[in-house]
């Protein structure tokens, strides 16, 4: 998965479905976000079992793909980033 997209925008997806993780889940899978990519759209799912939160934005995707990453490290990776276009692979 790799893919090009404005850091404003990341952010955003990014904090808005963060907020649905649970910081102790009783399953390690559920400490993270679900980030899928297809054509030109970058997909984010976040979930406490409870609730399931979705957000897609446009972005320049090369590669398609998904992965499951850490919501709480990739949140404070997100949050440095320097303002512009930025590449996620």
């Amino acid at each position: 998965m790799k893919f090009k997209i404005q850091s404003n925008a990341l952010k955003s997806v990014v904090g808005s479905v963060s907020r649905a993780v649970d910081p102790r889940p009783t399953t390690p899978s559920l400490q993270g976000l679900y980030i899928r990519t297809s054509k030109n759209t970058v997909e984010v799912i976040g979930s406490d079992l409870d609730i399931v939160l979705k957000a897609k934005t446009e972005a320049k995707v090369e590669v398609e793909g998904e992965s499951l990453v850490n919501a709480k490290i990739l949140s404070e990776i997100v949050r440095k980033l320097p303002s512009g276009e930025v590449v996620f692979s």
